[in-house]
């Protein structure tokens, strides 16, 4: 059902982006790390940014899962910058949720960094795009929005030893659980 060359690829991509995810979660980085490559490859022949920001996201995590932060956070400010060039400036829901979403993984590979200024900054900008998702969204295995912000935000009050605050957050997300969130994100707020 794709539309042309560029939206079979971006198919392809979003395909490799699963695999990857499923690599991931089942602890194969080697795999993990295979697939990535090949979703890179696949998104640039997509002529599509926003196929591009979800192989950079899985990038970054591929750095994040071998405990290399510095050079994640690299990989997301380098895609950050790119998605920004080549889109022009707006407020559509892709280009909050592209950027929004690389905002959350630079959150995650900051506060395992323990940069506190670095993990604030993206979570900044971050809350920025959410404001202009009125749901939490998935679009390329990336899911974005309030909900999903707030979950990274409770995460990286932890990471960054600040269990205070991730209590003082977490009791009203308890009482009043996301609505928007997939189970699985449910799970993990738990």
């Amino acid at each position: 059902s794709a539309t042309g060359e560029a939206g079979a690829w971006t198919q392809v991509s979003d395909v490799y982006g699963c695999a990857y995810a499923v690599a991931h979660r089942l602890a194969q980085p080697d795999l993990a790390d295979m697939i990535v490559s090949r979703q890179s490859w696949a998104a640039t022949q997509t002529w599509n940014p926003e196929a591009e920001v979800a192989a950079a996201w899985n990038e970054a995590g591929t750095y994040q899962s071998a405990g290399q932060y510095e050079d994640g956070l690299a990989i997301v400010e380098r895609a950050i910058s790119k998605y920004q060039t080549a889109t022009p400036l707006g407020q559509s829901p892709e280009r909050a949720i592209s950027l929004g979403s690389l905002h959350l993984r630079g959150v995650v590979l900051a506060s395992r960094a323990k940069d506190p200024n670095a993990t604030a900054d993206h979570l900044h900008k971050a809350k920025v795009h959410a404001e202009r998702i009125p749901q939490d969204v998935l679009a390329h295995n990336l899911t974005f929005g309030q909900e999903n912000t707030a979950l990274y935000e409770l995460a990286a009050h932890i990471e960054l030893g600040k269990p205070n605050q991730a209590v003082e957050m977490s009791t009203p997300l308890l009482n009043q659980p996301p609505t928007s969130l997939t189970p699985n994100r449910l799970g993990r707020m738990y």
